[in-house]
């Protein structure tokens, strides 16, 4: 939330620079099983990132209507809930449009991909330490 431009730019390189990568390990017999966890990895990760973009629009969407003070607690566990599902469902009829539907996926994917993989940065940051 605090840096989205960050986890935009990311999820950009991440999804532009893997799949050269995999192509690359695919070319090598060494490299080809290795490519292929990683292609697992990169499917398995996908509706995560789709989920991480909706949690996020959900939220921003709840606090742009329902101005919340400062002091404020957390929203609860049904209330992101049904914020992130209001968001997946922007998300599907968004996706609708000709043309402009897939490249809404694909900021949805890069921008969730680059939320995840700065997050868990940060947390594997924290844990060496």
């Amino acid at each position: 939330k605090q840096k989205p431009l960050l986890s935009l730019g990311v999820g950009f390189l991440a999804t532009f620079i893997i799949p050269f990568t995999l192509f690359l390990l695919f070319a090598t017999i060494i490299g080809a099983p290795l490519a292929m966890l990683i292609a697992a990895m990169l499917f398995a990760f996908t509706p995560v990132c789709v989920a991480a973009s909706a949690y996020f629009v959900g939220m921003q969407g709840r606090q742009m209507i329902k101005k919340p003070a400062d002091d404020a607690p957390p929203p609860a566990m049904g209330a992101r809930l049904i914020w992130s599902a209001i968001a997946i469902v922007l998300f599907l009829l968004l996706g609708m449009i000709p043309i402009a539907g897939g490249l809404i996926w694909l900021l949805i994917l890069m921008f969730g991909m680059g939320a995840i993989l700065v997050q868990g940065g940060l947390a594997l940051a924290r844990d060496s330490h």
